[in-house]
C-alpha cells in the first residue's frame, strides 16, 4: 500500500441545504463542480470552485410546472455550458459564467401515449473529431464554409437589420444591484411555443443579416475580432430517457428527432465513433452493444438545412418582435397606453363635456361645424379653453405620443418588418428548389406545397407591410394638420384680436382625419381582424398589356391636348373589404414555416439505421425470464460504472452484496468485466470477455497472518467511478471502524482477468451470466478472490453513512443515504469530490497533490 499522504484534501464545505452530486458534476478542463440542492418541491443548481468557494447558483423551476428535478448534467465541449436534463423531460443550457439558462431544448413524448412522460436518464455531449488533410484541394466554392450563390451568401451581403432588444430576459432588481454571486437567478423565457418548438442552431443574427443585441460583457475591446470558437460545431448532443428513447441535437441545440430503440430496451450508457456510429447499451445488460447509424448527421445537406432553419427563425421572431413593438406603441401593452388611447381620450372627454351641456354628444359633428364655419358650440368651446389635453402641454403629449408611434409604425414596416420578409422570401426560395430535388433531398420530406404556401404568406406580409407604411405616412400628415387646426382655435379662443391668428391647417386633411382618424383609425386593422388571405394581384392596378393601344392612347392626347385632364383620371381599385391584419399573419406565417422546417431536422433520426440482431421481440422475453433465474441477482445492485475506452474495449464494475453473490466469508465483492469488441458488418460483437472477482478487502503486508473471517481490513464501498484508463476510486467504509469514511483508488488495470468462453453466447452476452460464471468458478476453486489493490486512501472528513433511503417525493426509492462521489482523471485536473450521506458536507480532493499539513486545509460554512 502506497503513501496516504498523495492524495491531498483541497476543501471542505459545508452546506446550507441538502444537496446531491451527481457522477458527471466535475468540469472536465476546470477545477469546478456541481452540486444540486432541493428547496420545496424544485432543484436548485450550483457551481463552486475546488477551494471550496461558491460561484453562483440558480432555481431550476421556470414555472411551467409544478415541481422540476434535475436527472442528469454534462459539460459542452467547449466548457463553456452546462446540460441539465430535467423531469418533467427537457433539457436546459445553462452559461458557465453566471448560470443563466441560455437555450431550452423540448424532449418528445412518450412513445405510447398512454404512458407517462419518459424521464431522462442520461446525456452526452460529443465532440466532432476533425481531421485536417493538407493535401486535399480546398473547396473553391465555399467561403466560410457558405456555399456562394446560396441565399445564406446573399444574406451576408446584404445590410444588417436594425437590432432589437432582448426581452427574454428582463433585468430586476436583483440583477441591477445584488452582488454577483450572492442571489439566485430565474429565467423566464417569453418566448412563444412556436420559435421555442422551432428547430435551430445557437442564434447567429449576423447569418440573417441582422445587427446581434449587445450583451453585459461584450463591451471588450477587440471581441468581434476574435477567431470564431468552432469547438461545439458538428457535437453532438444526446439525451436517453426510459422509454427506450434516444434524442439527438446537433451542435447542442438543433433536434435530429427520436430514435426508438425497441421494446424493453434502454441506453445506460452511450459512445461515439469518429463516424456517424452511435452505440448504446441497453438495460438488459448485454455487452454486445446495439449499433445505431446516422447517415445524415455528417451530410453537408443536413448543415446547409440546418443554417437556412436557423436563420429563418431569427428572421420570423425578428419579425414578430417588431409587430410586437408597433402593436404595444399603438394599441398599448404591459400596464402602458397606446398612441391610439389618446384619440380616444379626447373624444370621451369631449362627449362628457357636451352631456353637461345638455348637448347632442357626438364630438365629431362639433368639430366639422367648427371646421367649416369656425363657429364652436358652448361644449366645444369650453372643452377647447379648460381640457387637459388641449392645453399648450397636453397638445405636446399628444402630437409627440401620437407621432412618433405613427413614425415607428412608418419606419418598422418599411425598415424592419418588409426587410426581415424579403430575407425570409430568398431562403423559402431556395427550400423549395430543395423540394424539387428529390434524389438529393428526399429524406428531408420537403413539400412543394407547403412551400408554396409559406411562401404566399410572405409575400402578402410584404405587402401589408408597404402598405402600412404608406398608410401611417398619410395618417401622421393628417394628424399634423388635425393638431395644427386644434392649436389654431384654441389660440382663436384666447386672442383678442382675431385677424393676428393665421391659419395654417389644411381644411381637406383634417377633415379627412375627423371622419377616418379620429374615432376610428385605419390603422386598426392592421392588428386586428383574421389573416389576410388575398392574392398579391388582387390590389394591383389594372394593367395594360396591349402595347399598340398605350402608344395609340398617347397619340390622340398629342394631337389634341384639350383632351388631357390633369391629374390623370385613374382607376383606383376599393381595398377597404381587405383584411390585413399583419399581426396575425405573421404568426400564421411562422406556424407554417415550423412545420416545414421541423419535419426537415427530423430526417436524421428518421434515416437511423439500428442494429435489433438480439433485441427481436422473442429474444426480449426470454432475456426477461432469464433474468429471474441467476446465481448473482444483478437486479439488486444499484451501484455499476462502465468506461469506454475509445470503442474497442469497455470496462465494467459492479458491487456485489453478501447476499447477491453467496461467496463465504466474503461481504461485499467488486466484478471487475473487460469486454473487447470487434466489427462485423455495421454492428459490433464482443470477441474477448475477461473477468475479475475483487474482495472489498485491504490487502495486508502478511496475508498469511490475517485470518480469513478477520473483519478489521473488510469494507463496505459506497460510491465508485472510473478515474481514468487504470484507475478506480472507491469510497468506503471499514466493517470494524463505522463512521470513519474514507477515499481511495484501485488498479484495476494490474489485476489478473480471466477470459470467459464465449462460445454459443456472442449474442446473448448477459452480463448476469458473465458473473454468475465468475463467481461459480470462484466457488470452484478455479479463480481465487483477491482483495482490492487499493495504491493509494485518505480518511475522509464527511460521514459516509446516513443510515436512511428516500421514500417519498421524486427519487423515491433510490440510495440517498451513502455517499456519493464525483472524479475528474483528464491530465492537469485529477480532481474528485465526495458529498457525505447526509448531504450537508463537501469534501474535495486532489487525487495526485502533495503531502499538506492537516491544520493547513480549507474548512468553510
Amino acid at each position: 500500500m502506497e503513501d496516504a499522504t498523495v492524495i491531498s484534501s483541497l476543501a471542505t464545505v459545508r452546506l446550507q441545504a441538502q444537496s446531491r452530486l451527481l457522477p458527471t458534476a466535475c468540469c472536465p478542463d476546470k477545477d469546478l463542480v456541481i452540486l444540486i440542492s432541493r428547496v420545496g418541491s424544485d432543484d436548485k443548481m450550483s457551481l463552486w470552485n475546488m477551494q471550496g468557494a461558491k460561484k453562483w447558483e440558480v432555481d431550476m423551476n421556470q414555472g411551467g410546472s409544478a415541481q422540476d428535478e434535475i436527472t442528469a448534467l454534462n459539460w459542452s465541449p467547449d466548457g463553456k455550458s452546462i446540460v441539465v436534463a430535467h423531469h418533467p423531460p427537457r433539457v436546459s443550457l445553462h452559461s458557465l459564467q453566471n448560470g443563466r439558462e441560455e437555450h431550452s431544448l423540448s424532449v418528445g413524448p412518450s412513445p405510447s401515449p398512454m404512458l407517462s412522460p419518459p424521464r431522462i436518464t442520461g446525456v452526452w455531449w460529443f465532440k466532432k473529431e476533425r481531421k485536417i488533410n493538407r493535401n486535399e484541394m480546398p473547396d473553391m466554392f465555399l467561403r466560410g464554409n457558405v456555399v456562394t450563390g446560396s441565399a445564406l451568401s446573399i444574406l451576408r451581403t446584404q445590410p444588417l437589420l436594425d437590432t432589437l432588444q432582448d426581452d427574454t430576459l428582463p433585468l430586476n432588481a436583483t440583477d441591477l444591484f445584488a452582488f454577483q454571486g450572492a442571489q439566485s437567478r430565474t429565467k423566464t423565457s417569453s418566448l412563444p411555443e412556436v420559435i421555442a418548438s422551432w428547430p435551430a442552431l445557437p442564434s447567429d443574427p449576423l447569418a440573417a443579416s441582422i445587427k446581434p443585441s449587445p450583451r453585459a460583457g461584450d463591451n471588450r475591446p477587440g471581441e468581434e475580432l476574435d477567431e470564431r470558437d468552432l469547438t461545439n460545431v458538428d457535437s453532438l448532443l444526446v439525451a436517453t430517457d426510459d422509454a427506450g428513447q434516444i434524442h439527438c441535437y446537433l451542435d447542442g441545440s438543433y433536434p435530429l428527432g427520436a430514435i426508438q430503440l425497441g421494446p424493453g430496451c434502454e441506453a445506460k450508457t452511450l459512445m461515439k465513433n469518429s463516424e456517424e456510429t452511435v452505440y448504446p447499451t441497453p438495460v438488459f445488460n448485454n455487452l454486445t452493444p446495439m449499433t445505431v447509424e446516422l447517415p445524415l448527421l455528417d451530410a453537408k445537406s443536413t448543415r446547409l438545412i440546418a443554417e437556412n432553419c436557423s436563420a429563418a427563425r431569427d428572421l420570423v421572431w425578428y419579425t414578430m418582435r417588431v409587430v410586437k413593438e408597433m402593436r404595444k406603441s399603438w394599441f398599448g401593452g404591459d400596464g402602458h397606453d397606446g398612441a391610439r388611447e389618446l384619440n380616444a381620450k379626447y373624444v370621451r372627454d369631449l362627449e362628457e363635456r357636451q352631456a353637461r351641456f345638455d348637448q347632442e354628444t357626438n364630438a365629431v359633428f362639433d368639430l366639422t361645424v367648427l371646421l367649416a364655419t369656425g363657429k364652436s358650440s358652448s361644449a366645444l368651446s369650453d372643452f377647447n379653453q379648460t381640457g387637459d389635453l388641449t392645453s399648450e402641454r397636453g397638445l405636446q403629449k399628444w402630437e409627440s405620443t401620437v407621432g412618433e408611434a405613427l413614425l415607428r409604425l412608418r419606419d418598422y414596416s418599411e425598415k424592419r418588418v418588409a426587410p426581415a420578409c424579403q430575407r425570409l422570401h430568398l431562403l423559402l426560395e431556395e427550400v423549395r428548389g430543395w423540394s424539387l430535388l428529390p434524389q438529393l433531398y428526399g429524406k428531408y420530406e420537403f413539400s412543394t406545397e407547403d412551400v408554396d404556401v409559406c411562401l404566399d404568406l410572405t409575400a402578402r406580409a410584404i405587402i401589408i407591410a408597404a402598405w402600412l407604411a404608406a398608410t401611417a405616412r398619410r395618417e401622421l400628415y393628417r394628424f399634423t394638420e388635425f393638431i395644427s387646426f386644434l392649436r389654431y382655435e384654441t389660440s382663436r379662443l384666447s386672442a383678442t384680436n382675431d385677424n393676428t391668428i393665421v391659419p395654417r391647417h389644411d381644411i381637406l386633411e383634417v377633415n379627412e382625419y375627423l371622419m377616418s382618424g379620429l374615432v376610428v383609425s385605419s390603422i386598426d386593422r392592421w392588428f386586428i381582424g383574421p389573416v389576410p388571405q388575398f392574392s398579391p394581384d388582387s390590389i394591383a392596378t389594372p394593367q395594360t398589356v396591349d402595347l399598340r393601344s398605350v402608344i395609340d392612347h398617347a397619340c390622340a392626347f398629342a394631337s389634341d391636348p384639350s383632351k388631357l385632364t390633369w391629374p390623370p383620371i385613374t382607376q383606383k381599385k376599393d381595398l377597404s373589404h381587405l383584411d390585413r391584419n399583419l399581426d396575425a399573419l405573421v404568426h400564421a406565417l411562422a406556424e407554417r414555416c415550423q412545420q416545414v422546417f421541423d419535419r426537415a431536422a427530423r430526417a436524421v433520426a428518421r434515416t437511423a439505421a439500428l442494429n435489433q440482431t438480439w433485441t427481436i421481440p422473442e429474444q426480449t422475453l426470454q432475456a426477461a425470464e432469464i433474468l429471474q433465474n441467476r446465481v448473482a441477482e444483478l437486479s439488486l445492485s444499484q451501484l455499476r460504472r462502465m468506461r469506454a475506452v475509445r470503442e474497442e474495449k469497455v470496462h465494467l464494475a459492479i458491487r456485489l452484496h453478501e447476499s447477491e453473490h453467496g461467496l463465504s466469508r466474503c461481504r461485499e465483492v467488486i466484478c471487475m468485466i473487460r469486454a473487447s469488441h470487434q466489427h462485423e458488418g455495421g454492428s459490433r460483437t464482443a470477441s474477448i470477455v475477461a473477468v475479475a472477482i475483487l474482495e472489498c478487502r485491504s490487502a495486508s503486508e502478511d496475508e498469511d497472518a490475517v485470518p480469513e473471517d478477520d473483519e478489521g481490513d473488510k469494507f463496505h464501498i459506497f460510491d465508485m467511478d472510473f478515474f481514468d484508463e487504470e484507475s478506480l476510486v472507491i469510497v468506503y467504509e471499514s466493517y470494524a471502524k463505522e463512521g470513519a469514511g474514507t477515499i481511495g483508488m484501485v488498479n484495476y488495470c494490474g489485476i489478473e482477468y480471466t477470459e470467459v468462453d464465449l462460445r454459443g453466447n456472442v449474442r446473448g452476452l448477459w452480463q448476469e451470466d458473465i458473473v454468475a460464471e465468475a463467481i461459480k468458478q470462484v466457488k470452484t476453486g478455479q479463480v481465487a478472490c483477491a482483495p482490492a489493490p487499493i495504491r493509494r486512501q485518505r480518511g475522509l472528513k464527511v460521514c459516509g453513512r446516513a443510515g436512511r433511503e428516500q421514500n417519498e417525493g421524486p427519487g423515491a426509492g433510490t440510495r440517498t443515504g451513502t455517499a456519493t462521489l464525483a472524479v475528474n482523471g483528464r491530465v492537469g485536473r485529477r480532481v474528485g469530490c465526495v458529498l457525505d450521506g447526509e448531504g450537508n458536507e463537501l469534501e474535495m480532493f486532489d487525487m495526485e497533490g502533495d503531502e499538506e499539513e492537516e491544520e493547513g486545509l480549507a474548512t468553510i460554512d
